[in-house]
Order: C-alpha cells, then sequence, then structure tokens
C-alpha cells in the first residue's frame, strides 16, 4: 500500500522513507515547504554571516593595532590607574603616554569612549582625566574586551612591543 500525503485533502501518493521520523508529504507539497523554508534558512544564514564578518572585520582592525586609521577605544594601565582613552594611531599613542600596559581594546571613537568614561565614572580619579581606579566593574570589563578583541600584534610580542615595563608608584 503507498502512502498517500499528509495534507488534508490532497490524497496523492506520498514520497516516504526520506525521513520516517516526519509526516509524508507528496512532492508538490513537500516542495512547498521547502521552498518556505529555504527561505528562512536563507535569511538567518545571511544575517548570521554578516554578523561573523562584522566580528572578524572588528577583531582584524583590534589585531593590526588601527593601522588603518579606524578608531579605537584603548584601556592603557599607566602606574596605579587606568586610562581609557581613544585613537586613531594607537601605537603612536602608547608611546606619547608612556604606558605600563595595553590593557585591552575595542572599537570605537570618541562617542564609546565617553559612553565608557560615564559608565565607569563612579571610578574616576580626576574629572579634567581620562584616570581610572581599576575597580571590580572596570577590570571584568577589561576582560571581556580583551576576550573578544585581542590584542595587537604588536602588543603581544615582549620585544618588539611599544609598551615598556616600569614599576608602579606605590
Amino acid at each position: 500500500m503507498t502512502d498517500t500525503c499528509w495534507m488534508p485533502d490532497c490524497g496523492r501518493p506520498a514520497n516516504s522513507g526520506l525521513r520516517p521520523e516526519l509526516p509524508s508529504l507528496c512532492s508538490a507539497h513537500g516542495l512547498e515547504i521547502a521552498r518556505h523554508f529555504r527561505a528562512e534558512i536563507l535569511a538567518e544564514e545571511q544575517a548570521r554571516l554578516a554578523a561573523l564578518a562584522q566580528r572578524r572585520s572588528d577583531r582584524d582592525v583590534a589585531a593590526q593595532g588601527n593601522v588603518g586609521g579606524r578608531p579605537l577605544v584603548y584601556y592603557a594601565r599607566i602606574g596605579n590607574y587606568i586610562k581609557i582613552g581613544y585613537s586613531t594611531h594607537l601605537h603612536d599613542r602608547l608611546r606619547s603616554l608612556r604606558a605600563d600596559e595595553l590593557l585591552a581594546i575595542e572599537p570605537g571613537g570618541y562617542e564609546l569612549e565617553q559612553e565608557r568614561h560615564r559608565q565607569f565614572g563612579a571610578d574616576r580619579i580626576d574629572e579634567r582625566r581620562e584616570n581610572f581606579r581599576g575597580s571590580d566593574d572596570l577590570l571584568r570589563h577589561v576582560l571581556a574586551m580583551r576576550e573578544k578583541y585581542g590584542l595587537p600584534m604588536w602588543a603581544t610580542r615582549p620585544r618588539t612591543s611599544v609598551i615598556r615595563t616600569r614599576k608602579a608608584t606605590p
């Protein structure tokens, strides 16, 4: 005996045996359902690929240390505090700051920098400067950004790093 299509009022012979756990459908209804889900799956896949491409782009910018001039918000340790700033030429900026250590970076410019200043405002040492205490919240954020975006390759090579290590002042 041949199975008939599972769809109501169809009665056409079903293509059985392909996926026994699913209802049997005729060719016409099988194609109709496949077209519907294909469009839905394609839209989801396109969105996933676009998000992946953006993350890769952000990660590439971070790995290059914004050599291309895209702004980065950076978190640098200078003595006993953390400076939150932004730059389009991070390597040069860190050299001019004489930072002890580059802690993390994230893609973004002035607006994101200001948002981070507000976010960690309770930890700010001086309202006229961009220096912050290393609170638990700030350090958690720094670790999350470092995990998400990594560090520029030049900042992770011990002998070629622009960042010079010096002892923190008490």
